[in-house]
């Protein structure tokens, strides 16, 4: 009989609920961010923390909560309750949590994980002495399993080896399959992919083995999630050098927008919502004209661009929030792009989460978009925010 296709656990779900609050959380909670490009501390048991930074390294910490962003993320002997790591590169080793979840661009996952865990990332490694005891996702380019799971397990990517063992039933959509030499799966195997999967003649698989057959007009789910990676990662660099440009060369551009978001956030939130609902028929209307052609065209630009200017605004009062809690002042070109880099590691974890992060997101790209029409009309802090952007300059 085939077993009904598992929720995530309660604990997964949990976790969840915490991203959505995350911006706030962050600026509220017991905290450590850094500036500096290397980072090496510990942290007292029961707290909550958040660091970010270009290369960042921590090691014998023992906290309740852990949120991490950086280019270079090293994690050694830490022990949390939940955990969210972004990154370029993601070295996690001799860690504990209950609860991860992960994103970069290389992954490697040498820790034990007590309950359920979410990953995505362009290469996912994990040795064989890892372990995940509940429910696991992982979605990327290229995915190296060789530890234990004690739940279900779910995989989409390029290419997927599974060499380690996993008590309860896999499911499999990729370009190639490889189930290794000593892999153990007390479930079923189902896999969809183009090819037949490469089956070691030694591999127990309890439940059997079902192939998906996908009709050709389907887009590939691997090719799909392995786009979306991509497009996460090059709009996070891409928005963090558009916040650096703006800094060093319109340094208001971005700070007017954030003093108006502090200073009207719900008013703010209700001109950007009135904005994107009215821009897309206005547009309409206008390429019904042949003369509205050329102007329909430059609003088009003039939005998507306010869009990207939008969130680096909100990035930077989100990271300046922060800032200001932790006694921290934001100045200074350096310290504005990195504040605005710790905002844009915030906006983009909340993005990770299913649904909820895209609805966050939008309403962050609305309020942005209020908070920049406040500043171009000089409604809201005109002159003040002005001087702030100037002040550190």
């Amino acid at each position: 009989m085939r077993r009904p296709t598992p929720r995530p656990s309660l604990a997964t779900r949990r976790l969840v609920g915490a991203g959505l609050v995350a911006c706030l959380a962050l600026i509220g909670a017991p905290a450590a961010s850094q500036q500096q490009s290397r980072l090496d501390t510990g942290g007292g048991p029961g707290e909550e923390r958040f660091v970010a930074g270009e290369e960042v390294r921590l090691r014998d910490a023992n906290v309740a909560d852990l949120i991490v962003a950086g280019g270079e993320v090293v994690l050694d002997r830490v022990t949390a309750e939940d955990m969210i790591v972004a990154g370029g590169s993601l070295q996690l080793r001799r860690t504990a949590v209950q609860d991860l979840i992960a994103a970069g661009g290389d992954i490697v996952l040498a820790m034990e994980i007590h309950d359920d865990l979410i990953v995505a990332g362009g290469r996912i490694r994990q040795p064989p002495d890892s372990s995940v005891g509940g429910y696991a996702v992982l979605a990327g380019g290229d995915i190296e399993l060789e530890g234990s799971f004690a739940g279900n397990l779910r995989a989409v990517g390029g290419r997927v080896r599974l060499a380690g063992v996993v008590a309860g039933d896999v499911q499999i959509a990729a370009g190639r399959v490889i189930v290794a030499p000593g892999a153990r799966i007390g479930g079923e195997l189902t896999y969809r992919s183009g090819a037949d999967a490469d089956i070691a003649a030694d591999a127990v698989i309890a439940g059997g083995v079902t192939r998906m057959i996908s009709d050709r007009r389907e887009i590939s789910v691997a090719a799909g999630i392995a786009l979306a990676v991509g497009v996460w990662l090059a709009t996070v660099l891409a928005l963090t050098l558009l916040a650096a440009v703006l800094h060093v060369a319109v340094p208001g551009a971005v700070s007017g927008p954030a003093a108006a978001l502090g200073a009207r956030p719900l008013a703010s939130l209700g001109l950007g919502v009135v904005l994107v609902l009215l821009t897309p028929p206005v547009v309409g209307l206008l390429f019904f004209t042949v003369i509205g052609v050329p102007l329909a065209i430059f609003a088009i630009t003039i939005f998507v661009a306010a869009k990207a200017v939008a969130l680096s605004a909100v990035a930077f009062w989100i990271g300046r929030a922060i800032a200001r809690r932790l006694g921290r002042a934001a100045d200074g070109r350096v310290g504005r792009i990195l504040w605005t880099l710790a905002g844009l590691a915030v906006l983009f974890l909340v993005v990770l989460i299913p649904f909820v992060g895209f609805v966050c997101f939008v309403l962050a790209v609305m309020a942005g978009l209020g908070a920049a029409a406040f500043a171009a009309a000089g409604l809201v802090g005109g002159r003040s925010a002005g001087a702030a952007a100037t002040a550190g300059g």
